[in-house]
């Protein structure tokens, strides 16, 4: 009989969202937790043989008062299905944190401060190695602190929070690489799934033609780097056979939508286009407008959207990136403060690396538009002194 696993990780409970506006972040944050309480409602449906949480099931530095209280009576809801847990670097086992403070239910297994556990579970047909993570930040590779599959006569399954060093669709920055691993020191582990956590979109990691770990990604999107719906995944594991499904269960999607604003003379064509923007459940999704387009110069929409255009959404934000379509031609041959200003950009314009020509054609346009009295607003980045 093949194991049946439910794989998720990145659950981030009780994440803050700041940016969302007054009311708001609760209401997210009760989103993420009716997200989990569907992951367990369908490892008991399924059914699972075995759940597998990968890392940063919540947030140290925010965890609430009734969060363990909250996961405790989801775990016990699993009845006898079994619950593995490795700690990540936003969950990490330490002496006095919630994982080791807490009488967790008899089917919950945490990974802890030992440099590595193997859980067995004859009835699943699997054992379950795994490792956590003690400290906000783990410095090393994976193949330092996790040992080779055991042969015991169960299909040997690896549980860990780490960083898929290249390849994928998730990439991850250069301080935030935990428990580095390649594909191939991953495959020469010899498990024959690896359930992984820690990049929030979903991943497959495959080496001759077999999938032999993946990321499920976080089942509830925290930003706009995590766009549309978000999944967990269904694992039907046999000795010779891995199949990875993703489930589909998010609750409040995060969404980017772009606006051509070249044609636009007015603000109000650009709330009429957003207004018109036929976004599917409007008041689950979290909304980007991308303005976009060269513009008339002058042209700014910057000034709050309309009530009756935000209202529908569960929030609604601009990300103006229009370019005032300036003739620079035309300005250079004035007799001008302006003319000159332009002329000269317009030679370091010329002259610049390829990298710096886009912040200096920036420059030249914020200059323009100050020689003009128009108000700018400059990036914090402009305004840093180092």
């Amino acid at each position: 009989m093949p194991a049946r696993i439910v794989h998720t990780a990145d659950v981030h409970l009780d994440a803050a969202f700041a940016g969302l506006g007054a009311g708001k972040g609760p209401i997210k944050r009760q989103a993420i937790r009716d997200t989990f309480r569907k992951i367990i409602a369908d490892a008991v449906e399924w059914p699972a043989d075995i759940v597998i949480i990968a890392g940063d099931l919540f947030e140290i530095e925010h965890v609430s008062p009734d969060t363990v209280p909250f996961l405790a009576a989801e775990f016990r809801r699993l009845k006898d299905i079994p619950v593995v847990i490795a700690p990540g670097n936003h969950d990490p086992y330490i002496a006095d944190g919630v994982y080791a403070l807490t009488d967790w239910p008899s089917n919950v297994h945490v990974f802890g401060r030992t440099t590595e556990g193997l859980l067995r579970f004859p009835s699943a047909g699997i054992s379950v190695s795994g490792f956590a993570h003690t400290s906000r930040h783990m410095e090393g590779r994976l193949l330092d602190l996790v040992g080779p599959a055991r042969e015991d006569g169960l299909i040997p399954v690896l549980a860990v929070h780490a960083s898929r060093e290249s390849g994928g669709s998730s990439v991850r920055s250069g301080d935030d690489i935990w428990l580095a691993f390649t594909d191939d020191e991953l495959a020469s582990l010899g498990y024959r799934y690896t359930a992984l956590g820690h990049y929030h979109n979903p991943d497959n990691i495959e080496k001759a033609g077999r999938i032999i770990g993946s990321y499920p990604g976080a089942p509830e999107g925290l930003n706009f780097s995590e766009i549309g719906r978000r999944h967990y995944s269904r694992v039907t594991l046999e000795r010779e056979s891995v199949e990875v499904e993703r489930v589909p269960v998010s609750h409040i999607d995060y969404l980017d939508v772009s606006v051509d604003c070249g044609n636009f003379q007015t603000r109000q064509q650009f709330f009429d286009a957003v207004g018109n923007l036929g976004v599917n459940s409007p008041g689950r999704v979290i909304v980007r407008v991308v303005a976009t387009g060269r513009v008339a110069p002058g042209f700014n929409i910057s000034a709050e959207l309309p009530e009756d255009i935000r209202q529908p959404f569960f929030h609604l934000a601009v990300d103006d990136k229009t370019v005032p379509g300036y003739d620079w031609a035309e300005i250079e041959r004035e007799n001008t403060l302006r003319a000159e200003v332009a002329r000269r950009l317009g030679e370091s314009i010329a002259a610049a690396a390829e990298g710096d020509r886009a912040m200096l054609e920036q420059a030249r346009i914020w200059a323009i538009e100050a020689l003009e009295g128009r108000p700018i607003e400059l990036p914090p980045e402009v305004l840093r002194v180092d």
